[in-house]
């Protein structure tokens, strides 16, 4: 239990304060917040349980000491959880309670829970939802705490196991009446890596897949992130930090010029986290290794290393510039010895296609402090399964079919699988008909059979293109020019049969 959270009071004023006439809750005076408690519900009190056990109404609060007698001194007073709260926990949480990743005993009942509590809310006129609570005993040195409050039976449903937190504040008003505000909090953020690549051929949907979980992860929190493009120029200033040139008037009105230090997308986004910790923070780095990563990391690449808390193993000295910028966003006085680190709730996210011409080598060293999530090229191709394409002969040709031929192709010839073809190396989302248009065609001309002209198979070009070689002019325009006339017929034989082998799969 901790009095100081400056942090907390400043955003509890500002709920504290809506007006009544948009639904929320309205105090009519101002708390301060005396402590807090931060509880991790059990699988022993929740309803959604994975263990065997059958549970028990009461709840387990601490060990008995001077610190939780003293933090329980008013328990006669009124508890409360705000309806808005548990909605937007309800919010944060659909995810797991809709497509549950924890093995619980029932998860038909998860559902339930879920559906049955949103109906409940809906049903509750008053924002402030108020309750009694008890002690339920001491059994030395375990503290409980029960109720029979219909609000309290509703965080059983709801809670689950390891990944609900239940905060109660300590308020005091200004006419000296204690309460405790309880909130219940969804924190998914374990079963996410802190430092993470998402890395696959060309087309798999790295960022798609990056941005679904990024919404996995950020709940309601939508804004808590940062996105960047690495590229050959990206350097540590911009990454970082650096001083810039700022315009300004001087005491008689004229411009001139001065110098400020401005952060970078990982100083914005750390000292967000550090200012608002019981919030998750993304940054996500495009296409990472098209930068010198030694480079643009530089000293921060220390930080990378995380302990079991998820914080950064090893702090780094802060220089001076970044002193008096973090003086500058009060948030100084929460280095520990003045010293950077990352702190638990920052996330760093990237994407990486290392099949990519002019791309930046990455060291072992840089690597080992990153998890690397592979994206299959066939990774959600059910998605455009549907989509085929009319040739000029009228032949109807399935896209998703070609694209596996072409890659089955690649891979016998030794070609790398990050010089495959993904499900969405063509975006289609556009495409509302299941027959696509000429436009599909020239993108396929234009991005396939370049592609695999000037890069992917451009080693096997002979072969792989054996059906429109011709010793007087063998050019990537007349390849277009062919599938025009030929179709697919301008490809190597075996690419044929393989499509007419996946085509008549699919048709069965």
């Amino acid at each position: 239990m901790l009095s100081s959270i400056n942090y907390l009071i400043k955003k509890l004023k500002d709920v504290f304060t809506i007006s009544e006439n948009k639904k929320y809750i309205t105090f009519n005076t101002r708390y301060e917040i005396l402590d807090y408690l931060r509880l991790s519900l059990p699988d022993s009190f929740v309803k959604n349980k994975i263990g065997k056990g059958s549970g028990e109404a009461k709840l387990y609060v601490g060990q008995y000491n001077e610190e939780y007698h003293s933090f329980f001194d008013y328990l006669d007073n009124d508890f409360f959880f705000l309806k808005s709260d548990i909605n937007k926990y309800l919010f944060d949480a659909r995810n797991e309670f809709l497509n549950p990743k924890q093995d619980y005993r029932d998860k038909n009942s998860v559902m339930e829970h879920y559906e049955n509590a949103l109906e409940f809310l809906n049903n509750q006129p008053n924002e402030i939802l108020k309750f009694k609570m008890f002690r339920k005993g001491v059994e030395p040195p375990r503290v409980y705490l029960q109720s029979d409050s219909e609000y309290y039976n509703l965080i059983r449903d709801i809670g689950l196991p390891n990944i609900s937190h239940l905060l109660i504040l300590k308020l005091k008003s200004f006419e000296n009446i204690i309460s405790y505000y309880c909130i219940i909090n969804f924190d998914n953020s374990k079963k996410f890596s802190r430092n993470r690549i998402f890395f696959g051929a060309p087309g798999t949907g790295k960022s798609y897949e990056l941005n679904e979980q990024k919404n996995e992860l950020l709940g309601s929190f939508t804004k808590n992130y940062e996105r960047v493009t690495f590229h050959p120029d990206y350097s540590y200033a911009n990454f970082v930090g650096t001083y810039k040139p700022i315009p300004k008037k001087d005491e008689h009105g004229k411009e001139s010029i001065t110098y400020k230090y401005i952060p970078g997308p990982f100083l914005r986004i750390l000292t967000k986290a550090i200012k608002y910790p019981s919030e998750p923070f993304l940054l996500i780095i495009e296409e990472i290794n098209r930068a010198n990563v030694a480079a643009v990391f530089g000293d921060v690449f220390q930080l990378l290393d995380r302990k079991k808390d998820y914080c950064s193993e090893y702090p780094i000295d802060i220089s001076e510039d970044m002193k008096k910028y973090f003086k500058e966003v009060e948030i100084m006085n929460r280095l520990p010895d003045e010293k950077l680190f990352i702190p638990k709730n920052m996330f760093i996210w990237a994407t990486m296609n290392s099949s990519d011409q002019g791309v930046f080598f990455m060291d072992t060293a840089f690597k080992r402090r990153w998890d690397f999530k592979h994206i299959d090229i066939n990774n959600n191709d059910y998605k455009i399964q549907k989509f085929k394409f009319k040739l000029e002969n009228d032949k109807i040709i399935n896209w998703n079919s070609l694209r596996k031929s072409i890659n089955s192709y690649l891979l016998d010839e030794k070609i790398n699988e990050d010089k495959c073809l993904g499900p969405f190396f063509i975006n289609i989302a556009q495409y509302e008909s299941e027959i696509l248009d000429e436009d599909f065609i020239n993108l396929f001309k234009n991005k396939v059979l370049m592609y695999l002209f000037e890069d992917a198979g451009k080693s096997k070009r002979d072969y792989l293109f054996e059906g429109s070689k011709d010793d007087n002019d063998f050019t990537y325009s007349k390849i277009c020019k062919d599938f025009d006339s030929k179709g697919i017929n301008i490809f190597n034989s075996k690419i044929i049969r393989e499509y007419k082998s996946i085509a008549d799969k699919n048709e069965e």
